[in-house]
């Protein structure tokens, strides 16, 4: 009976033989006493059950504390994972959405390597242009400044023949 199942029973009889003892403690009894009996070891073996006994409740409400503790433990634990689980993809979808902006980034970057790389190209064939013509202008300007310093020692070898026939005349 499971209301009484935890009552320990201990068999008093004159029956001794092992198949009667073996019979005993099949059917649930937790210890087997012949007759005679002596009343020091029926105590002893009666306080010993009840020590027993005993053991075995203080052991039982520990395994249940000890479950509740442990489902208590499994359901924070389960949490902290759901949560430690969503942090996780929240950094996976972060990782991916910053590795297609740098991607995107890079690209962009490359893109304009190229156009300044021929902005530059171009600003140099410029510049070798400008540098012909401005050398080319260097030497029209040296070239108009002997040409003035001639016309000026003309200009002024007329004004010394003039004033040379003005005196002369």
């Amino acid at each position: 009976d499971e209301a009484t199942r935890h009552i320990p029973v201990i068999f008093m009889t004159a029956l001794g033989d092992l198949e009667h003892k073996t019979e005993g403690f099949s059917v649930g009894g937790v210890d087997y006493i012949t007759k005679p009996v002596q009343q020091e070891e029926v105590l002893a073996r009666i306080e010993t059950h009840l020590k027993i006994q005993k053991y075995r409740e203080h052991l039982e409400k520990e395994v249940q504390q000890r479950t509740v503790e442990l489902k208590n433990q499994t359901i924070e634990l389960e949490e902290s994972n759901r949560r430690l689980n969503k942090e996780i993809s929240e950094k996976e979808r972060a990782e991916e959405k910053l590795r297609r902006y740098s991607d995107l980034l890079e690209g962009k970057v490359r893109q304009r390597t190229v156009e300044l790389e021929t902005i530059n190209q171009e600003l140099e064939k410029k510049s070798e242009t400008l540098e012909r013509q401005k050398s080319q202008l260097e030497k029209q300007n040296l070239e108009i400044n002997i040409s003035r310093r001639e016309i000026e020692r003309k200009v002024r070898a007329l004004e010394i023949s003039q004033l040379r026939l003005q005196y002369a005349k």
